[in-house]
């Protein structure tokens, strides 16, 4: 798919970025990261990072919704984890120079801003306090794919796709999103049967509303008591600076 991205100079990239880990390596003084970022709108499907494929270029997403997921041999896929504008595409292969085990793709299209990752690789193997913000980022990331695990496996499927609707919204900072619920049941590991009857089940509850292809949050208190405490566990933790440094 095409992708449109252009590049911007340093004020009005500084005013206008919304990503948190951009926001965390600016404030720690990387401000040499910025000549380098061009925006991004990628598209909604379009593939950022591929399994087994060393990736070109590290996202931030601002508006944009990434889900990591797994291919099995049979081409099942299920999300692993998801980045929106707390974190950024392929941090694991470009810190750890591994190659890819997960596909990573645009969930909800919208913007981002886009470096090589060879020039963010070698600007972070020279500056000590964006390696510690990049591997802080990286960490969260891996706790919130353990939660995911966890959900996956202890909680019912109402409550998992409360969870992830939730977080979509937060993430995208709007009521209504782009989401088919055959994607939603890829998200959240259940049937699309089952998914089906989860759905309906929120939006018999007056908690959501959804057309083909997009999903509302109607009653957001609702869905927060609907969801699992997996939901409230990863928003208790961005409640303070989890990228901040000690």
């Amino acid at each position: 798919m095409l992708r449109r991205e252009r590049s911007f100079w340093l004020g009005e990239l500084s005013v206008h970025f919304r990503n948190l880990l951009l926001r965390a390596l600016v404030a720690g003084g990387a401000n040499g990261l910025l000549p380098h970022m061009r925006e991004a709108h990628l598209q909604k499907g379009e593939t950022v990072v591929d399994q087994d494929a060393t990736p070109q270029t590290i996202y931030f997403p601002g508006t944009a919704v990434l889900s990591a997921v797994k291919v099995m041999a049979d081409g099942r896929e299920v999300e692993v984890a998801t980045h929106g504008y707390e974190g950024a595409s392929g941090l694991l292969p470009l810190l750890s120079s591994s190659i890819p085990t997960l596909r990573t793709f645009t969930q909800i299209p919208g913007s981002a801003f886009a470096i090589d990752a060879s020039v963010l690789a070698a600007m972070a193997h020279r500056d000590e306090l964006m390696m510690q913000t990049l591997l802080r980022a990286l960490a969260i990331a891996s706790d919130q794919a353990e939660q995911s695990v966890a959900c996956l496996a202890l909680h019912d499927v109402p409550a998992r796709a409360a969870r992830w609707i939730l977080q979509t919204q937060d993430r995208v900072s709007a009521d209504e999103f782009p989401l088919t619920q055959e994607n939603l049941a890829i998200m959240i590991g259940a049937q699309r049967t089952t998914v089906n009857a989860a759905a309906m089940l929120l939006k018999t509850e007056g908690l959501i509303a959804y057309s083909r292809g997009a999903i509302k949050v109607v009653y957001r208190e609702g869905l927060r008591r609907r969801a699992c405490e997996c939901y409230h566990s990863v928003e208790e933790r961005w409640r303070g600076d989890p990228l901040a440094l000690d």
